[in-house]
């Protein structure tokens, strides 16, 4: 993801969005809060939304598996805007992503988190088998989306 700043500047911007069970919340988002600073967002906005699980039904949407949830954003920017300090906020991201996961929750996957065939399998969880299924049945070719690694 690229961002144009006013300076005309292209800058990358390595977002991370989790959701986060109710129940471990507090302490996930106080704990990722205190790991997070200025430096580390480069002026990006950080979001935290709460959620009712009974209005997410569509087929393959992780979220936790309690009545409610939090999607926990923080919409880094890479300042200075190098590849490197892009990656360093990957790697940021990664260990946020292992925390969240050890705290119950789950990636909204339209961010910046390297994943792993193992990681997408754990995502899906028991969905595994038939999300692989549809995957065959319905993209025979493995046209769409080879970039992602899932498969």
């Amino acid at each position: 993801y690229l961002i144009h700043l006013k300076s005309g500047q292209r800058t990358p911007h390595p977002w991370i969005n989790v959701f986060v069970p109710s129940t471990t919340a507090e302490s996930f988002i106080s704990g990722a809060l205190a790991q997070t600073n200025a430096d580390n967002t480069g002026q990006g906005v950080i979001s935290i939304y709460p959620y009712n699980r009974s209005v997410f039904n569509t087929p393959f949407f992780r979220v936790p598996e309690t009545s409610h949830f939090f999607l926990f954003a923080l919409l880094r920017n890479a300042i200075p805007p190098t590849a490197e300090r892009a990656q360093e906020l990957i790697s940021l991201n990664r260990q946020l992503f292992e925390q969240v996961k050890a705290a119950g929750g789950m990636r909204y996957p339209v961010d910046s988190v390297p994943m792993t065939q193992q990681d997408w399998r754990d995502h899906f969880g028991p969905m595994w088998e038939t999300f692989a299924m549809s995957k065959r049945f319905f993209d025979p070719e493995n046209l769409l989306a080879p970039g992602q690694g899932i498969f």
